[in-house]
């Protein structure tokens, strides 16, 4: 038996709607303590309310999970992406399919967490910020299938962490993959500059994100 922890010590409620014995459905108000990989599937480990006691329940047991916290229902495939994206954190990797494709959406991911991180650093992040980022996502990613919701859910749940901004430039300079590093300096510098100014923290996150660029070989052309 192979199990990972992929996230613990959680505290996210959450509702899910479970197949009883009897072929009747439970919706059970549960508290996630860890998101295990149990052999090879996604598992929570979470504390049930209604039994007063912990309990294990299987991703692929589930037919629909509702975020308490945002009142957004997931079923389907939707709900390991839930599972991994929001409440674990962990990249799309872990999800079963095209290797390609998962590496092309990771990156995408890795993307959305610079410019999130850019966007919200202000505390100013608005309607025109989040709508650029989307149709960069959408319009870079056309060809692989995004979850509108998933993606969404993943801007809203970013919070502003320096670590992971620069953890994500590593990737996104250093990861062998076929993806147009020019483009997204634009986008990047779009979110820089979409309120007319640019602060001294800005001017550092921008100066490391060229310095990123110029170690991995790139010669990026900046408007500004």
């Amino acid at each position: 038996m192979v199990k990972a922890v992929l996230k613990d010590n959680l505290s996210s409620e959450v509702e899910v709607m479970l197949e009883n014995l009897d072929g009747g459905i439970n919706t059970e108000k549960i508290t996630i303590r860890n998101v295990l990989q149990k052999d090879g599937l996604v598992t929570i480990d979470a504390y049930c309310h209604s039994i007063a006691a912990p309990r294990l329940i299987k991703s692929s047991d589930i037919i629909k999970i509702r975020n308490i916290a945002t009142d957004r229902v997931y079923s389907g495939d939707n709900i390991t992406q839930f599972l991994l994206g929001q409440i674990a954190r962990k990249p799309l990797s872990y999800l079963p399919g095209d290797s390609d494709s998962i590496k092309v959406i990771n990156y995408l991911l890795h993307e959305l967490t610079v410019l999130c991180f850019i966007a919200k650093k202000d505390e100013y992040f608005d309607v025109n910020e989040e709508k650029e980022i989307m149709n960069y996502i959408y319009d870079t990613g056309s060809s692989y299938k995004l979850d509108e919701m998933f993606i969404k859910n993943y801007i809203y749940g970013l919070e502003p962490n320096e670590s992971d901004f620069f953890k994500a430039l590593d990737v996104i300079f250093n990861q062998n993959i076929d993806r147009d590093v020019q483009q997204f300096s634009k986008i990047f510098t779009n979110v820089i500059f979409s309120d007319g100014v640019i602060r001294q923290r800005e001017q550092i996150y921008l100066a490391e994100f060229i310095e990123f660029s110029r170690k991995a070989g790139y010669k990026l052309k900046f408007n500004f």
